[in-house]
């Protein structure tokens, strides 16, 4: 079993497993913004997701 970590099952049954430690890496917190995170992967795992989808891309492009 994995911990803090999300999946997600497409219909095409392909997992799509979050390391919630990976993707909120360098990330800066307060406590109520990671709590709202841990709420947000817990109750909406595909909005987790999304968010997580869009903070990738937005380091990919600082980085070039």
């Amino acid at each position: 079993m994995y911990h803090n970590s999300i999946d997600i099952t497409t219909f095409d049954r392909y997992l799509l497993r979050i390391n919630c430690n990976k993707s909120e890496d360098g990330l800066k917190t307060t406590p109520c913004s990671q709590c709202t995170l841990n709420a947000l992967a817990i109750d909406e795992p595909l909005e987790y997701a999304r968010l997580y989808s869009e903070i990738k891309k937005a380091a990919d492009c600082l980085l070039r």
